[in-house]
């Protein structure tokens, strides 16, 4: 008994002294704070951030900035919430109001709104003295990240507003951030497999509600090998569908002369950004019963086809412009649709485009060597509203006569695209494009002691000058990244793409111009052949020097006015508008050579001082003419301004003006100038970054 009762106490002694055990190896909460704070000033000469025209040398800059990118990491045992912050704010007062941030808008806003405008590229905010700014945090990213403890081999699932991890290198297909999904399992050491969703756009309850937008989204299928150590393989497969209107870097349409918007022959709508207005003077729509005018005073342009209705009105009486079962309507189209006005409503038909992209990104260490190669081959289709050729719908219309209440279908894929003798459409539609095009991109080192050399060759494919790309017969050929935040060959280039300085680069705010945006240079694709080389004198210390040589993949249309035409232009919501309807012959392939020579020094852990000078020589493919506005009487081009075309044919009781005659002086018409040399570029920066 006695032996027993001394057993159990000590059992009991052992329970409670493994009690307080139990309870402290639950996992406790824990959060960090990651994340660097940048200080950046640099001196710019004709960057041209602003007016992107290179021909003109006079514009410079000198401004400093502050980034600030913090992390706040909340832990409990391998479960994570992850809240990513942004602050981006110039040392002094920029915008009309000093104490907020642009909260979205632009040069255009007035003094007194909410937001203050102009904002510095790139910044949200100006900061004045006292410093005190409301509205310029951005939330970044906000994920949950988790083990799944139900599959047989080790997972982990992200979900939220994220980074994009889908390749090695950066921009090449997907960078930045999305809101969405992403799962890795890893099976072996040598076997991983990912799946990526990324919502882009959302439908919500759709056009009816007033939600112009599509269910937007792109997957991502990526498998990563280790055959063996040192080489990383990763396959990948990318599907995305887009309806309608969708993000600016999903679909470059500064390119080709296509244009986010645009009127009669040179508009082929992709992205539905709005409504623009009708030129000064142009009446269009059908007059109603009661004389009533449709669309007049307003004449709204929509942009882009989005979602399909439209409803016949009911009407008082019989009367011009009207029959006894419903009002006439002019069809809706790229040129002169009719303004959603009163008690008439329509909406356009979706507009589909389906990309695929398979390839792979790789990375290979071996001793003092390394090398990455990267290959990507893309195609699909994607609906137009045809901008140029035969089936281009151009300022003609056609009557709808029907029911009230009765909806009216504007068509859709290929439907009721039958040219008139004209070669022009007479009915909005929407046509398909095929898509095809690759990206090649291999970059590779060797570093002995000190020294690290580096390499870079890569080539995207484009159309020639003679392909007219707002002609949907023609296959696009130019490579479409989802999203590349700016990120294509980070860290190489100051000028050519972006490092120390990140918000100034060629063409930075024209995407589909910009070799580090699109990877391409308007529709004519890119080839570049770079080095670089860093020598560290002390752990502390590196010097380094780099040099990159670009090129178009296809020559550049860079013809001058003739004739009636302005020539080969370059506008900031077009690209390079092609000197003749139909294509003209390619010029130069030229964009230019870059030097950068800079130093890193690190002044304490976590403190680290960057400098460098950049120049670039600008190429001749860059001497496209650039749109200009005010008088500019006495110069070479400005001879000729593009009229409005009248329909063949308007419908009863519509009323239609051309307004755009010849205009010798060109007084505010906005038409181009002859193209000249672009001048060379130049930057000095400097960045003081603290990470933690």
């Amino acid at each position: 008994m006695r032996r027993t009762a001394l057993t159990v106490v000590a059992f009991l002694a052992l329970v409670t002294l493994l009690a307080p055990s139990v309870v402290l190896a639950q996992p406790q909460p824990k959060v960090t704070i990651t994340g660097f704070v940048d200080n950046i000033t640099s001196y710019t000469r004709n960057q041209s951030i602003i007016d992107n025209n290179y021909t003109r040398a006079s514009d410079q800059e000198w401004y400093g900035r502050v980034r600030v990118r913090p992390d706040i990491v909340a832990e409990l045992g391998t479960t994570k919430f992850v809240l990513g912050l942004e602050l981006d704010e110039a040392f002094g007062q920029t915008g009309n109001a000093g104490a907020v941030g642009s909260l979205g808008g632009t040069a255009t806003g007035a003094a007194g709104t909410q937001g203050s405008f102009p904002q510095r590229f790139g910044e949200t905010a100006g900061w004045m003295l006292n410093t005190d700014t409301q509205g310029a945090l951005e939330i970044k990213w906000a994920y949950t990240e988790f083990d799944l403890p139900w599959i047989p081999w080790a997972t982990r699932v992200r979900l939220g507003a994220q980074p994009f991890q889908v390749h090695y290198k950066a921009g090449l297909l997907a960078q930045s951030d999305f809101a969405g999904l992403n799962i890795t399992s890893r099976v072996s050491p040598q076997l991983a497999l990912q799946f990526t969703f990324a919502q882009i756009e959302e439908q919500s309850t759709g056009a009816v509600d007033n939600f112009i937008r599509g269910d937007d989204f792109a997957t991502f299928f990526m498998v990563e090998l280790t055959p063996f150590k040192g080489l990383d393989i990763k396959p990948l497969f990318s599907y995305a569908r887009l309806v309608g209107p969708t993000y600016f870097g999903t679909r470059f349409l500064t390119k080709g002369g296509q244009g986010t918007s645009g009127i009669g022959p040179l508009a082929t709508p992709l992205n539905c950004t709005g409504v623009l207005a009708a030129p000064a003077g142009s009446v269009y729509g059908n007059v109603l019963a009661g004389g009533t005018q449709f669309g007049a005073g307003t004449n709204a342009i929509p942009v882009l086809p989005c979602n399909t209705v439209m409803t016949v009105p009911a009407i008082g009486a019989v009367g011009s412009g009207a029959t006894a079962n419903g009002n006439v309507f002019p069809v809706p189209n790229a040129g002169y649709p009719v303004a959603k006005v009163g008690t008439p409503s329509y909406t356009y038909p979706d507009a589909v485009e389906q990309r695929y992209t398979i390839g792979f990104d790789s990375k290979w260490r071996w001793g003092a060597f390394n090398l990455d190669p990267t290959f990507f081959y893309q195609w699909g289709t994607r609906q137009v509203v045809a901008g140029v050729g035969p089936f281009a719908v151009g300022p003609a219309a056609s009557t709808f006569t029907g029911a009230v209440g009765s909806p009216f279908n504007i068509g859709g894929g290929d439907q009721a695209c039958v040219p008139n003798a004209a070669g022009i459409g007479t009915v909005s539609c929407l046509r398909d494009q095929k898509m095809s095009a690759w990206l090649l991109d291999v970059r590779g080192g060797w570093q002995a002691g000190p020294l690290l050399v580096e390499g870079l060759v890569a080539a995207s494919s484009g159309n020639n000058a003679r392909q007219d790309i707002r002609d949907p017969r023609r296959t696009v050929r130019y490579y479409q990244p989802i999203a590349t935040d700016s990120g294509y060959s980070f860290g190489w280039f100051e000028i050519q793409s972006l490092n120390i300085d990140y918000f100034n680069g060629l063409y930075e705010s024209v995407p589909g111009l910009s070799p580090f945006q699109s990877i391409g240079y308007d529709k004519y694709g890119l080839m570049r052949l770079a080095a670089r080389a860093s020598y560290a004198v002390t752990p502390a210390f590196v010097p380094r020097i780099a040099v990159s040589q670009q090129w178009t993949m296809e020559k550049v249309d860079t013809s001058g006015p003739s004739g009636t035409s302005v020539g080969s232009v370059i506008t900031n919501t077009n690209g390079v508008i092609p000197s003749v309807v139909g294509g003209s012959a390619g010029r130069h392939s030229n964009i230019g050579t870059e030097m950068d020579v800079g130093f890193s020094y690190t002044i304490a852990p976590g403190l680290v001082f960057d400098a460098v000078y950049g120049y670039m020589w600008t190429g001749s493919a860059m001497a496209s003419a650039f749109t200009v506005s005010g008088n500019t009487a006495g110069g070479n081009a400005c001879s000729v301004s593009v009229a409005i075309p009248v329909p063949p044919s308007p419908p009863a009781g519509s009323v239609l003006t051309a307004v755009a005659q010849p205009n010798a002086a060109c007084v505010g018409t906005g038409i181009a100038r002859d193209n000249s040399d672009p001048k060379n570029i130049q930057t000095l920066a400097a960045r003081v970054r603290f990470s933690w």
